[in-house]
């Protein structure tokens, strides 16, 4: 899965310890994030979005859907990028 939470933090001229701080979890942690070497929960990703008021859907590449596991009824959710 690609992520473009750096792309947005270059955007925006935001740094990943700033990030963290937003979100509430280590440095260390949103730089795993980042840089792919561990795959984030869907919550923290939404509050990755929240922190970067980003939509969701902004995180990811142009091309890419991305399945998902609801952690409360188990159900497969599918995130699509909209379509400008």
């Amino acid at each position: 899965m690609y992520l473009r939470i750096k792309d947005v933090l270059k955007e925006q001229n935001a740094t990943a310890k700033e990030l963290a701080e937003r979100v509430g979890i280590s440095r260390e942690n949103i730089t795993n994030i980042i840089n792919e070497k561990s795959k984030p929960a869907f919550d923290t990703l939404v509050k990755i979005s929240e922190a970067l008021n980003v939509p969701l859907s902004e995180l990811f590449s142009d091309s890419q859907k991305t399945t998902f596991v609801c952690p409360n009824c188990g159900a497969k959710l599918e995130l699509k990028r909209k379509e400008d």
